[in-house]
């Protein structure tokens, strides 16, 4: 067979947050890890084509699919671009009505259901695929070997009715194929924050803790440190000398991290990595192996210097933990990108510049900032509809009946969203502007020889300047 997957298209994507343009197109770009995560057991029969929909715009990526007419299409959906995953899926199928069609990616945990609605889709899977993707692809290929309620978490049409296999939750991730990195060229991929070639992996998938704003999945899988550093082995391999793992969170379990970590020293592997990171827990001890295995950077989710916003948050973090957590930081050396929320439920505008403050005691490498943001699934959407603020549920109306360019209705009212806006961009103009910072960032640049990345934070700089900030 031959077989195209593809990321989810960008045309009329939803206006699911209010991201400043230049962190959104400028400061990251990542592979598409997802699927390269599930075609490493693809049998060398098929012809495999991956495409990265980010690159291209909409006609020209469904003009390439329509080209290689393809015994399957796979779309790997967000909810933010289910329009554009929805508008690829009825275009292929009208050009090519005897391509199959099967989508899965984040999206699909969350409205399965909802998804198989529209009949564009042939199939679907839920849950990590990099066992049930390959199963998926034999049984479609009709190898007598594999039976269709073998291929857990896998919707499909049964005459007018979808049906779906037993939905299993996975508990271990090690015997999952590390992903396929030679399928697409990884060097076009890169972060404004990094400093050398890099990649990205995955240690562990979900998270435990229910933060009121966050939908990502509840479940929380691991992989083992041997497992995790095989892979990395196999990334130095290809030549990458510096990796991020893009966990959700990477150091909840204390012992793992200073496992993966005296296994790293262990077997002499000479790399820079970074991961995302709280601060509860983490101390000396996590900091120390983690420093001496090579790690130079956390992304940490700080959301509010705020106490009380913390506990509605269910951070299950204090103030007292991120004050001390940033000492420990800086008494290691590390670089930080650190993430702040603003504009929650009934907090005040001089609370909200207190966010100033609490960067400025901190001292992070970088900012990320952004409002508060009703996203589907999350517990917040969900109280806004208990407490009518949300007469119905929008986002599943959405799934249902896509439009481009779709907005939520703002909760808080549009003069307050743009107030909010107007503080967000405020705050990341003053820290990313000024002058110790822009001296800082052309030094490290231009003694390291990255001209090209001080040329797209030159251009990022400009952009935020003129205004561009509004996605």
């Amino acid at each position: 067979m031959k077989i195209v997957l593809t990321t989810s298209p960008g045309e009329g994507e939803t206006v699911l947050n209010t991201n400043p343009k230049y962190v959104l197109k400028d400061f990251i770009k990542y592979p598409p890890l997802g699927l390269l995560s599930i075609v490493r057991n693809i049998g060398k029969k098929h012809e495999l084509i991956i495409y990265d929909a980010n690159e291209f715009s909409f006609s020209m990526l469904a003009n390439k699919i329509i080209n290689d007419k393809p015994d399957l299409l796979g779309i790997s959906s967000v909810t933010e671009r289910f329009y554009g995953v929805l508008k690829l899926a009825s275009t292929t199928k009208s050009n090519l009505p005897d391509t199959k069609i099967i989508v899965g990616g984040p999206h699909t945990d969350l409205y399965p259901y909802e998804t198989m609605s529209h009949p564009e889709f042939d199939y679907l899977l839920n849950g990590p695929c990099e066992l049930t993707f390959p199963l998926f692809v034999d049984w479609l290929d009709k190898n007598k070997d594999v039976k269709l309620e073998s291929i857990d978490n896998f919707f499909y049409r049964y005459g007018n009715e979808i049906k779906n296999t037993s939905r299993k939750k996975i508990y271990q991730l090690d015997g999952y194929a590390f992903p396929d990195r030679t399928r697409i060229d990884l060097k076009k991929y890169v972060s404004l924050s990094d400093r050398n070639l890099m990649t990205t992996m995955n240690s562990s998938r979900g998270c435990p803790f229910r933060c009121v704003f966050c939908n990502v999945p509840r479940y929380y899988t691991t992989r083992s440190a041997p497992y995790i550093v095989d892979e990395i082995e196999e990334i130095l391999d290809l030549g990458f000398n510096e990796i991020h793992i893009i966990d959700d969170t990477f150091n909840i379990n204390h012992r793992r991290v200073l496992d993966i970590c005296d296994l790293i020293k262990k077997r002499n592997l000479n790399f820079r990595w970074s991961t995302r990171a709280r601060l509860n827990p983490f101390d000396d001890d996590m900091a120390s192996a983690m420093k001496e295995a090579g790690c130079f950077r956390l992304n940490i989710g700080v959301e509010s210097h705020n106490p009380q916003i913390l506990k509605y948050i269910n951070k299950n973090i204090s103030k007292e933990d991120i004050i001390k957590g940033f000492e420990i930081i800086h008494k290691y050396k590390f670089e930080t990108v650190a993430y702040f929320i603003i504009g929650f439920p009934e907090q005040t505008i001089e609370d909200v510049w207190e966010t100033k403050r609490f960067v400025k005691q901190l001292k992070p490498t970088f900012v990320l900032m952004n409002t508060l943001l009703a996203l589907p699934f999350s517990d917040f959407y969900f109280e806004l509809i208990r407490k009518g603020f949300y007469k119905k549920d929008y986002w599943r109306e959405f799934v249902l009946t896509p439009v481009p360019n779709y907005l939520l209705p703002s909760w808080r009212g549009e003069e307050m969203d743009q107030v909010l806006i107007d503080i967000r961009d405020k705050m990341m103009k003053e820290f990313y502007l000024s002058p110790a910072f822009v001296i800082k960032e052309i030094y490290n640049d231009v003694s390291h020889l990255r001209f090209r990345q001080l040329g797209r934070k030159i251009d990022m700089g400009l952009k935020m300047i003129f205004g561009q900030s509004q996605s």
